[in-house]
């Protein structure tokens, strides 16, 4: 009789296992197909999306005519050394000379400066593209390039490969050099 009550017992524990089992296996394409839709997730506090935001970079800078890969040697050697430590420099530093070349041009056409009054960052970018300095691809790509910047400076545990950042700054690059040239700064 006990034999026959533990045998009971063990059916009963894995019955919903086994269950969700013959489940997932008679619907694994379909699960798949969900699973490759879903492009927001969180898992242990960290939101799954850089890489679909950087896909879409990526795809929006190839319409532009943005160069995506530059050669090494168009980067600093401290630049290339740091992306085997900590490759999530490259987008704090890309971004900053882009930042910086977009405040001090807004800060001499609008005599507001960074640090006076309230700076919009948004607000000289759109600033730009209203007065025809720069298109609006180019100011999407930047607000693109600005958005994942945040998502891997401000997001906890976002990881990024050497790769990503390497293309990371050939896009930056190439939107600094566009930005420089329809501004008029070297």
């Amino acid at each position: 009789m006990e034999l026959l009550e533990l045998l009971t017992e063990i059916i009963g524990h894995l019955a919903w296992p086994v269950a969700a089992i013959v489940v997932a296996l008679s619907f694994k394409s379909e699960i798949s197909k969900f699973l490759q839709r879903v492009t927001n997730a969180k898992y242990m506090g960290v939101e799954l999306d850089l890489e679909r935001e950087f896909s879409e970079l990526k795809a929006e800078a190839t319409d532009a005519g943005v160069t995506i890969v530059y050669p090494s040697s168009s980067f600093d050697r401290a630049t290339i050394d740091g992306l085997e430590n900590a490759p999530e420099l490259a987008f704090i530093r890309s971004w900053q000379e882009i930042e910086n070349v977009i405040v001090s041009h807004y800060g001499s056409v609008s005599g507001l400066k960074k640090n006076e009054g309230r700076f919009i960052f948004g607000k000289a970018v759109k600033y730009l593209r209203e007065n025809g300095t720069i298109n609006a691809e180019l100011e999407m790509l930047i607000q693109k390039l600005r958005q994942i910047r945040n998502l891997v400076v401000h997001g906890s545990d976002v990881s990024v490969s050497r790769a990503e950042a390497f293309e990371w700054l050939g896009i930056s690059k190439s939107v600094l050099d566009r930005l420089k040239q329809k501004i008029g700064t070297d």
